[in-house]
Order: structure tokens, then C-alpha cells, then sequence
């Protein structure tokens, strides 16, 4: 469970740095719908949110639908009624559902990225890059016979077994480069195919974010919104 840290009691400068991580202010935001089908057999619909590193979630529709949202250094869920913080695990969880955003940002998201000459994908040996994911572990852009369309990803993480991200279905997008709409993630026994129904891009800061995912009602995330909402605010006043 991640340290609870009571913001309010935070010295001012501390406090000012860390918002300022944390990016309260207008970012791009990327937004996507896809339908999900197993190899066991079953299916569900998934919609995804990223605006920074520090700032995700994922959503899973339909029957028992749930939230796993990254919010600044904390993690927390909501499923049904039920909602609270949640682990590192379900952080990496959902920063490591952006697909598109990890393709348009590899290396704003990891950390200390390199070119690797050598990267077990599939039973071939390609090149790419290969960063530190910000929860631990290390994913690894992998490069495709277009240099252009990356053959996917191979994420190395804490707590669990190689998953193998291909994709495919390349297709012009909003910004300005094709995307991915569909993709195979190889995880264990399992094979989870994406067909994407929507990629899109737009603008917003943390009060966005806010209203899109309402609180989880933790004491840690209320005082941390109260905090990024004021510096969103004065942001929105410096642009006026």
C-alpha cells in the first residue's frame, strides 16, 4: 500500500514541487474505446485515459464494472459501490493499459532510455529501445520492418511473467501520425486480442480529470485534489 502522506502539512516550496510534477496544468490527453477479446472464450469492452505518466486509468465496461485510476503517487479503484487506494501493481496496471501514448511518448514515460541491440520478441531477436517503467521493471519499444510502426512491446515487470504486446492495423490519427487499432497481448496461457473503436486526442488539467473520475471519497486523494485543483486554477487565470 502506498506511504499516506498528509499533504496539507507539507512545507510550501515541497508542496509547490511536487504539484508541479505532477502536472495540474492543460496537457494533451489521449482517450480510447476497444472490444476485448480471450483465447479462454470471453470478452469484454475497455476505455482508457492518460494524461501524463503521473495521471491514467482504465476502465473496464459492462457486467462488474470498475476503475483502476493512477493519480500523482497514489493508485485506487472503484468497483461498484466500493472504492480505495490501491498498490503499485494496480498502478502499473493502469499506466501500462496507454498503448498509444506509450508508442507517442516512450521516452517521456520511462526512465534512462537506450537503444537495445538485442530484444527476445516472439522467438526473434530484434532492436529497439528499452527504458525503466516508472512503478519498476523495465518495457521495451521493439522495432518493426516499418521504421515508422513499432513491432510492439516487451514489458519486464515486478510480480509478473514476460507479457508480449504486438501491433497492428496501422491507420492515420488525430496527431498526425498512424496509431496502432489493434493489438495482442500475450500474457501467460492467454492471448487478449484489442480491436480499438476509438483513439482521440483533446486537452485538460487535473480539474478535468477530476470531473471525469469522481472521487474515490480517501481522505489522501480528496487533500491531494484540493491541492492540484488550485494550482489548475491558477493556470487557467494565467491564460486569460
Amino acid at each position: 500500500m502506498l506511504n499516506r502522506v498528509k499533504w496539507a502539512a507539507l512545507p510550501a516550496l515541497l508542496l509547490c514541487n511536487t504539484l508541479l510534477a505532477s502536472n495540474a496544468c492543460i496537457t494533451e490527453v489521449i482517450t480510447t474505446s476497444a472490444d476485448v477479446a480471450v483465447s479462454d472464450g470471453s470478452a469484454y469492452s475497455v476505455e482508457t485515459y492518460y494524461r501524463s505518466a503521473d495521471e491514467a486509468a482504465v476502465s473496464f465496461l459492462g457486467e462488474g464494472a470498475s476503475d483502476i485510476v493512477s493519480e500523482g503517487p497514489f493508485a485506487w479503484y472503484r468497483q461498484g459501490k466500493k472504492t480505495g487506494l490501491a498498490s503499485d501493481k494496480e498502478k502499473r496496471f493502469a499506466l501500462g493499459h496507454q498503448y498509444h501514448a506509450m508508442v507517442l511518448h516512450f521516452d517521456e514515460i520511462m526512465a534512462n532510455v537506450a537503444d537495445d541491440p538485442a530484444i527476445e520478441f516472439l522467438g526473434e531477436t530484434r532492436t529497439g529501445r528499452t527504458g525503466e517503467y516508472p512503478t519498476g521493471g523495465t518495457v521495451s519499444l521493439v522495432e518493426g520492418d516499418n521504421p515508422a510502426q513499432p513491432a510492439g512491446f516487451l514489458m519486464l515487470l515486478p510480480e509478473e511473467t514476460p507479457i508480449t504486446v504486438t501491433l497492428d492495423d496501422w491507420r492515420e490519427s488525430e496527431a498526425g501520425a498512424a496509431l496502432p487499432y489493434t493489438l495482442q497481448i500475450h500474457h501467460g496461457d492467454r492471448v487478449f486480442t484489442y480491436t480499438y473503436t476509438s483513439v482521440a486526442f483533446s486537452q485538460g488539467d487535473a480539474v478535468d480529470f477530476h470531473e471525469r473520475y469522481a472521487t474515490p471519497g480517501v481522505t489522501e486523494i480528496d487533500e491531494f485534489r484540493q491541492q492540484q485543483a488550485l494550482l489548475a486554477e491558477q493556470c487557467r487565470t494565467d491564460r486569460e
